[in-house]
C-alpha cells in the first residue's frame, strides 16, 4: 500500500477539464461513463489539435501517470512531449487509457484521527530506532496497521517488536534462547536478575537488578495479557485497545533502550 497525494486529484480534475475543452465536449457528455470521451471522439470526424493548452495537458498526463504509478499508461504518454497527439481522437485515446488504468487501482481514505499513525517511525523513541532497528520497524508496521483500521494486526506487530527486544536482552545476558518460548526466556531473564544478588557489590548493581527484573515482569504481563491471545488467534482487537497496547509496548521498548549496551 502506498500513500496517496490528494494533489493528484486536483491534477486529474484539471486534466479532465482541459481535455473537455480541447475535445469541445459539453458538461452532460463529460459526466457519462469513463469511456465517453473516446466514444464521442469515435462518433465525430477527427479534428486537428492546435492549442497552447495541449502542452499543459500532456504535462499533466505524464505527471498523473508518475504520481499514481500508472506504469502501462506512462509507457505510452512518456514520449508525448516530443510527439504530441495530432487529432482530438488521439487525445481521447490517451486520456481514456489513463482513466481506464486508474480504475484498476483501489483508493482508501484514512480519517485524520488515524492518518497521523501511517508509517509513524516516531511511535518509538530515537533510542529504540538507534539500538533496536528491527523492533522499531515492527512498531512502524504496527502504527501503519492501526492507521489502516487493522487493530489485531497492530497488536501482532507490537508483540513481534517486544519479542525481538526480548531476544536481544536475553543475548546481552548470555542466554541462548533462539528456539525458546516466551515463558522460558522470561524465566531465565528473571533468574539472571536474581543471580546478581550473589555477585560482589559494584556500582549500579541495584539498578541492574531492578532493570532486568522490570523487563522480566513486563514481558510476563505482555505475554499473558496480549501476546498469547494475538499469536494464537484467541482475540480480535478493537482500535482503542490496540492503540493502548501499541503505546504501552512503545513505552516498554523505550525503557529497555535507555539501558541498552549501545546506549550506555
Amino acid at each position: 500500500m502506498e500513500r496517496f497525494d490528494p494533489s493528484s486529484l486536483l491534477v486529474l480534475e484539471r486534466l479532465k477539464n482541459a481535455v473537455i475543452n480541447l475535445l469541445k465536449i459539453n458538461e452532460y457528455e463529460a459526466r457519462q461513463p469513463r469511456n465517453a470521451m473516446l466514444d464521442y471522439a469515435r462518433s465525430t470526424t477527427p479534428g486537428e489539435l492546435d492549442s497552447p493548452l495541449l502542452k499543459f495537458v500532456i504535462d499533466d498526463m505524464v505527471r498523473l501517470c508518475e504520481d499514481m504509478n500508472l506504469h502501462h499508461s506512462l509507457r505510452s504518454v512518456a514520449n508525448l512531449p516530443d510527439n504530441p497527439p495530432k487529432t482530438d481522437r488521439e487525445l481521447a485515446i490517451y486520456y481514456d487509457m489513463i482513466t481506464g488504468e486508474l480504475f484498476t487501482h483501489k483508493f482508501f481514505h484514512i480519517p485524520s484521527a488515524r492518518a497521523e499513525y501511517w508509517g509513524k517511525a516516531g511511535i518509538v523513541s530515537q533510542a529504540v530506532r538507534d539500538n533496536y532497528g528491527e523492533s522499531a520497524a515492527e512498531m512502524k508496521a504496527a502504527s501503519t496497521a492501526y492507521a489502516c483500521d487493522l487493530p489485531t494486526a497492530c497488536v501482532f506487530h507490537a508483540m513481534r517488536a517486544a519479542e525481538i527486544v526480548m531476544h536481544k536482552v536475553a543475548g546481552e545476558l548470555g542466554i541462548e534462547a533462539d528456539d525458546e518460548q516466551w515463558k522460558n526466556i522470561i524465566d531465565q531473564i528473571q533468574s539472571r536478575a536474581r543471580a546478581l544478588e550473589e555477585k560482589p557489590r559494584y556500582e549500579g548493581k541495584k539498578s541492574d537488578q531492578k532493570h532486568f527484573s522490570d523487563i522480566a515482569l513486563q514481558l510476563g504481563l505482555m505475554k499473558d495479557a496480549w501476546r498469547n491471545y494475538a499469536a494464537h488467534a484467541k482475540v480480535t482487537y478493537q482500535p482503542p485497545e490496540a492503540l493502548d497496547i501499541m503505546n504501552a509496548t512503545s513505552r516498554f521498548l523505550a525503557k529497555v533502550a535507555e539501558r541498552s549496551p549501545q546506549a550506555s
